[in-house]
């Protein structure tokens, strides 16, 4: 019985009331919010695309194929011969050059890799959270076989830079 009810107080009221709009008011707010949704999407990809453009030309400035290293010591230049000849020491400092030397991209980019990875690690070392935990011994081997590969590589750079 209350669903009786129901519908013809439903039927009523449709018969009384008349729709808001029209179906040619309906199709015009269709379209109309279609263009909108158009417009927002083309925008949304034009700015993609810029944001894409100035990374990729970002990236393209960053890794370039070669690095100049230059410094103004002229005693760098014995200094890095004498060093070549005795071999690299162990935690030694790494020398650089008088005159302009041409690094191959790659080499600068696995620097500045390790560089970024110890600086990671001296920022973990540095939490008071970390201090007294067990990891510190760990990350302290880790932060020095990456500063043994970073002196490797950047005495490659001295090297190649010396001929």
């Amino acid at each position: 019985m209350k669903h009786e009810q129901v519908i013809s107080n439903w039927r009523a009221m449709s018969a009384t009331s008349a729709p808001p709009y029209d179906y040619d008011e309906f199709s015009r707010r269709v379209q109309r919010s279609t263009e909108h949704a158009q417009r927002t999407r083309r925008i949304s990809t034009t700015v993609a695309a810029c944001a894409l453009v100035a990374v990729a030309v970002g990236a393209l400035q960053r890794l370039q194929t070669s690095v100049s290293i230059a410094t103004s010591d002229p005693n760098a230049v014995a200094a890095a011969q004498a060093d070549r000849a005795s071999g690299p020491a162990e935690g030694a400092a790494v020398p650089r050059l008088a005159e302009a030397a041409v690094v191959k991209g790659e080499s600068y980019l696995l620097a500045a890799a390790l560089e970024d990875r110890m600086a990671w690690i001296d920022d973990t070392l540095s939490d008071p959270q970390v201090a007294g935990q067990a990891q510190v011994p760990q990350l302290l081997r880790e932060r020095e076989r990456l500063l043994k590969s970073w002196v490797q590589v950047r005495y490659a750079e001295a090297l190649v830079a010396s001929r």
